[in-house]
């Protein structure tokens, strides 16, 4: 017998995976310009945070980057650190169900009261969870940062060789 609707969590955990593989692809591209061949190689051994902070402090050095355009990737690079905690959950924690154990004058067997639990991805030692209908949103959210910083990446790179400025719009 089955206890989880693995159906709908697959594509949903997949999509937000995905985007965020996609996140931190676009996070060192955008390291690389302004990092040697050499720093990169040490830059690609930190965590994800630890790059998104490295990022944040050479911002300020990009001189071709408008304040503004620097601004608004400020503001995406604070997001994708708060969406890392969602990855870091549902990609190191198991799906669990919660069976709500309530008394039931008619006494229904197991299966009828298992319609009644609650599916989540939930932290063993801090107890944060996420439901299936939170990570739905994050999922369209992550994908939107994603997309967001690919083009910031490809965009900065075209600008940076056609000589134009770099024009940023919040996802």
């Amino acid at each position: 017998m089955r206890w989880t609707n693995d159906e709908a969590w697959i594509p949903v955990v997949g999509r937000f995976m995905v985007a965020f593989g996609s996140i931190e692809s676009s996070i060192n591209e955008l390291l690389r310009n302004t990092q040697s061949d050499g720093a990169m190689e040490l830059v690609m051994t930190l965590r994800l945070e630890q790059r998104i902070d490295l990022l944040r402090k050479t911002l300020p050095d990009w001189k071709d980057l408008s304040d503004k355009n620097k601004s608004i990737l400020l503001v995406v690079l604070d997001e994708v650190q708060h969406l890392a905690k969602t990855r870091n959950l549902i990609a190191h924690n198991p799906l669990t169900v919660q069976m709500l154990y309530l008394p039931d004058p008619k006494d229904k067997p197991l299966v009828e009261k298992a319609k009644r639990a609650q599916e989540y991805i939930k932290h063993e030692i801090t107890q944060k969870f996420i439901t299936l209908p939170e990570l739905t949103a994050q999922a369209k959210r992550v994908w939107k940062v994603a997309v967001f910083l690919q083009m910031a990446w490809i965009d900065y790179d075209m600008a940076y060789m056609g000589g134009k400025p770099l024009v940023l719009k919040k996802p």
